[in-house]
């Protein structure tokens, strides 16, 4: 009761500050993370992150600080392989530019666990590239979140090594120059499932094993496999990765706190 009051209280004082901003995280290297007032206060389940960039503003340097608790922060040392900061996301150039986050064990997601972000696609795909994920040099082990020519779709990948792949594709094309919030899932024993705006997009239930070994990085904007990186073209904001499997509720919370963030 005390913290439902306690909800109520914030969000009514937010709401009466009317089009004035407030303040809902500083990151560690000072970065506010600054959100409007008519907005609902900002929770999205950050105790269950491992990796949470919301790209408030450019660093610089080739850093790209991780607000999670884990401190999973991105780098670019080549400096012409970075992506271009503009407005609170990162424009990828789909030749070179990547983040790379390292493969900390706390990215080793080995039970349930949710990759969420947001794009936005320009409307001339002319390849397969993949957004955000671990993906190992064989391309067989992993999961991610990528972008198809095939259709100008998005699909969500869990993959195994000898038992297949978990492969569930959006019901209609990403390529519209509009922003569209990713998130796909996998549960233990069950499955997985794909979100596109709050819509699901299916379940497969091909692959219900979780990964349990984990040598590739976790990459933003490109796959950890050299021979055929698969570089992204387009925007990306807020990626996520969480060691939960999200409920529908908490995937349409997500959606409704970030939408028009961008």
């Amino acid at each position: 009761m005390v913290k439902q009051l306690t909800f109520s209280l914030l969000l009514f004082m937010a709401v009466i500050a009317c089009a004035d901003d407030y303040i809902f995280a500083t990151g560690r290297d000072g970065t506010e993370i600054v959100y409007t007032a008519d907005r609902m206060i900002y929770t999205n389940w950050l105790s269950d992150c491992v990796l949470w960039m919301p790209f408030p503003s450019d660093v610089g340097g080739g850093s790209y600080p991780d607000y999670s608790k884990e401190q999973n922060d991105g780098s670019q040392s080549t400096v012409t392989n970075r992506p271009t900061w503009s407005s609170g996301s990162y424009d990828f150039d789909g030749v070179s530019e990547y983040i790379d986050c390292g493969n900390d064990a706390s990215l080793d997601v080995t039970g349930d666990y949710s990759i969420a972000c947001w794009i936005r696609v320009p409307t001339d795909i002319t390849k397969n590239e993949v957004i955000a994920g671990r993906n190992n040099d064989g391309g067989t082990d992993g999961f991610m979140l990528r972008v198809l020519v095939a259709g100008d779709i998005a699909q969500f990948l869990h993959i195994l090594p000898g038992k297949g792949f978990n492969g569930i594709y959006s019901l209609a094309a990403v390529d519209d120059g509009e922003w569209h919030c990713l998130i796909g899932i996998f549960e233990e024993g069950v499955g997985s499932e794909f979100f596109i705006d709050d819509v699901s997009q299916g379940t497969d239930a091909t692959v219900t094993t979780a990964i349990t070994a984990y040598t590739p990085d976790f990459r933003v904007g490109a796959q950890d496999y050299e021979i055929f990186p698969r570089h992204y073209t387009g925007e990306i904001d807020d990626v996520r990765l969480y060691n939960i499997a999200l409920t529908s509720n908490q995937v349409n919370q997500i959606y409704l706190d970030t939408k028009g963030a961008h």
